[in-house]
């Protein structure tokens, strides 16, 4: 971390800290909605894959 800190200054974190607060409206609410649910799905895909790795490890 301390090198990405070096080439590049501030973290993520840094930056949003600094950053105004972004305000959505009503005509973001289809956008923010579908990526919310791509990351649900993401999140859901990730916890199968999850469950199947420790029903490998039980195996064992």
């Amino acid at each position: 971390m301390l090198e990405y800190q070096k080439l590049w200054g501030k973290t993520n974190a840094e930056t949003e800290l600094q950053s105004p607060p972004k305000i959505y409206d009503s005509s973001s609410l289809p956008a923010l909605l579908f990526k919310a649910r791509t990351l649900l799905g993401a999140e859901s895909h990730l916890r199968n894959i999850n469950h199947q790795l420790e029903k490998l490890l039980d195996q064992e």
